[in-house]
């Protein structure tokens, strides 16, 4: 990639309009506390302020007025991280914004389930093979007593229990997902590409 060489390449670029990124430094566009506030990720995903060259989230009021709270459920700061994080199902009832949808357990021999706009409550429960997929992030995903299930959460953050499964496959691509696994270690795969994870047994 080349360096940028103004300042006005920055102010000029997506990553301003989208990330904040209005400022030039070293050849490299950085956050301004004026370009984190009129960008679309501001708007969107509750990332206002200026914080190490980048923008974040560091006020929960910015995550309820994003529109990833609104179609995503992702109400809740999370302070270490620094980004607005999906908050709990009991917690998501309670707020008007959120627009995290309920989707009915599957029990079928075989279920395909996937949620295409993100937010979505996806289960499956006492079945041979069970496929759920997330787009755009925000899900409570559970596979409860099946044989195998296989669930992809894609460029968002899920919440994942497969512990009380035979196997587990999961693909948390370009996304952060927490996943309770089976003790067995052999019994859970996790993919994360460009993703981060946290994986407890």
């Amino acid at each position: 990639m080349t360096p940028t060489e103004t300042e006005q390449d920055c102010l000029s670029s997506q990553k301003c309009s989208v990330e904040g990124l209005c400022a030039m430094k070293k050849g490299k566009c950085i956050a301004t506390p004026q370009g984190c506030l009129r960008s679309r990720n501001c708007r969107d995903l509750g990332r206002c302020a200026s914080h190490q060259d980048k923008c974040v989230a560091v006020d929960e009021a910015d995550c309820l007025k994003s529109r990833g709270c609104q179609s995503n459920a992702l109400c809740r700061l999370d302070t270490k991280r620094s980004v607005c994080a999906p908050v709990s199902r009991t917690a998501c009832a309670k707020l008007p914004v959120c627009a995290k949808k309920e989707v009915q357990t599957c029990t079928k021999h075989q279920c395909f389930t996937d949620c295409r706009s993100g937010g979505c409550l996806l289960s499956c429960s006492n079945t041979n093979y069970c496929s759920l997929g997330c787009w755009d992030g925000g899900c409570e995903i559970t596979c409860n007593t099946s044989k195998d299930c296989a669930i992809s959460c894609q460029q968002g953050h899920c919440d994942i229990d497969c512990a009380k499964v035979g196997f587990c496959k999961v693909n948390c691509e370009q996304g952060h997902c927490n996943i309770r696994c089976p003790k067995q270690k052999e019994h859970c795969e996790v993919k994360c590409p460009k993703g981060n994870c946290q994986i407890t047994r």
